[in-house]
């Protein structure tokens, strides 16, 4: 079962506007552009830290983005 949190987030309207724009062209749902850009985020900042970070989770990382990539 999956879980999720209710998040609100403040960001410039340009950024709101261009996000809403990619959610009506792309047909995805602003909390699954959201999802995504902070998954990305958090994976990318998990690279940069590899020293620090958990050997498991830059795998699971590693293995989000290929998934990402080929459901693209």
């Amino acid at each position: 079962m999956r879980t999720t949190e209710k998040l609100t987030v403040t960001v410039a309207k340009p950024v709101a506007g261009a996000a809403r724009a990619e959610a009506e062209r792309s047909g995805e749902t602003l909390s699954a552009l959201t999802n995504a850009a902070l998954r990305e985020y958090l994976i990318r900042r998990a690279v940069a830290d590899e020293p620090d970070t958990d050997p498991e989770w830059l795998e699971a990382a590693a293995l989000t983005m290929i998934e990402d990539e080929a459901a693209r």
